[in-house]
């Protein structure tokens, strides 16, 4: 039975999490419902990113070009085509000043990237408070397993209690699914002990 769904914020944050609170998707990512909003470019209400730093807060991710790990400390402030950083020059022969990119732009120019998904969105922030290192939406994958310890909602809830409670029928035909799967009966090493395992329940009176 599957146990995951999507755990996400009205026009935010969207991941599968399983309902033992472990993070069991991979994929982040931000949509907005309404498709022509996002073909210009609308920005998530800020209520709905403040949401989503919180959620996102002490993860663990990796990018897709290194298996380094990272933990999220929040989002950038800007979104990715205007979130700007002082890159150092890399010249052997005058290191020159330091020049100020903006995301986008790094990758498109130095990565030979181009940003589609998380363009108009902000990037993870992954590196220090007073040393910000900010990596695109679209290049990271959060690392399973992780247990999730914020306060499920109400739909969560609800969904937890439907997966976990089992009507009394469905548990019978599931162990006389396991009972026919195991059949005790050919198994030698059973046997030689003179034990014999019935494939189907006993009746009690009562």
């Amino acid at each position: 039975m599957d146990t995951s769904w999507v755990m996400g914020l009205t026009n935010g944050l969207k991941w599968n999490s399983g309902l033992s609170g472990e993070i069991n998707g991979k994929k982040i990512f931000f949509r907005i419902s309404d498709p022509a909003k996002e073909k210009h470019g609308m920005y998530p209400p800020t209520g709905e990113l403040e949401k989503a730093r919180r959620m996102l807060r002490n993860l663990r991710v990796k990018t897709f070009t290194s298996i380094i790990e990272y933990k999220i400390i929040g989002l950038s402030e800007k979104r990715c085509r205007q979130q700007t950083f002082f890159m150092k020059q890399r010249n052997a022969d005058s290191p020159g000043e330091p020049i100020e990119i903006t995301i986008s732009d790094y990758y498109a120019k130095y990565r030979i990237y181009q940003l589609t998904v998380s363009h108009n969105y902000p990037c993870l922030d992954v590196g220090k408070p007073k040393r910000p290192i900010f990596i695109p939406l679209e290049l990271c994958e959060l690392i399973s397993l992780q247990c999730y310890t914020k306060s499920l909602s109400n739909l969560q809830r609800a969904k937890l209690v439907e997966q976990s409670r089992q009507k009394p029928e469905d548990r019978m035909n599931s162990l006389m699914h396991e009972m026919k799967r195991t059949n005790s009966a050919a198994d030698s090493l059973i046997n030689s002990t003179g034990i014999t395992i019935s494939n189907s329940f006993i009746q009690l009176e009562g």
